[in-house]
């Protein structure tokens, strides 16, 4: 039996919407930090300042990680996902999961939402898959188990190929 390997490459030409917003935000509210009169209203203006602060390095910290997440975009030459015999090797992120084997794999489903699909890959033990990542990507795979169910999920504008067919070949390999 012969092994076969599908090579999908991720869309290096996806315009960084993330990281374009959240340039504009933070020079906007740097130029409001520094530069704005402060008007008086219920708050003090140390609280202001305060509250202003906080906002800062919270768009200050999701920009650096949609930076983060373009730059690998541009120039990781492994930024794929490929497709074995044996399962899944998910590098199409920074937020990626690594190697799923089939045997991990639940169901695939492909679900809308923010006006595009999403491929959803339902794993039997999602946590597992988080284990023995650094704090920052184990935070970001945990909070997406929440809220969906799974670490894996990929925007059909990260990947050049058509979704649909991609969910029948993963689909296809399950059954194998």
């Amino acid at each position: 039996m012969t092994s076969t390997n599908i090579s999908i490459p991720i869309n290096r030409k996806r315009f960084p919407v993330v990281l374009i917003v959240g340039l504009i935000l933070l020079a906007t509210l740097s130029y409001n930090l520094l530069y704005a009169q402060p008007i008086r209203f219920y708050l003090d203006d140390l609280l202001g300042w305060l509250f202003k602060g906080i906002f800062f390095f919270l768009l200050l910290f999701y920009t650096s990680i949609a930076m983060a997440s373009y730059i690998k975009v541009v120039f990781d030459k492994n930024a794929k996902l490929v497709i074995t015999d044996d399962g899944l090797l998910d590098n199409t992120s920074i937020f990626s999961c690594g190697k799923i084997l089939w045997d991990d794999v639940l169901e695939v489903n492909l679900k809308k939402g923010f006006n595009m699909q999403y491929l959803i890959v339902k794993l039997k033990e999602p946590e597992k898959f988080t284990a023995d990542k650094n704090f920052l990507k184990r935070y970001f795979l945990q909070n997406r188990i929440k809220k969906i169910g799974t670490p894996l999920l990929i925007p059909e504008t990260h990947l050049k190929c058509n979704i649909d067919i991609l969910k029948e070949i993963i689909v296809e390999y399950i059954n194998k």
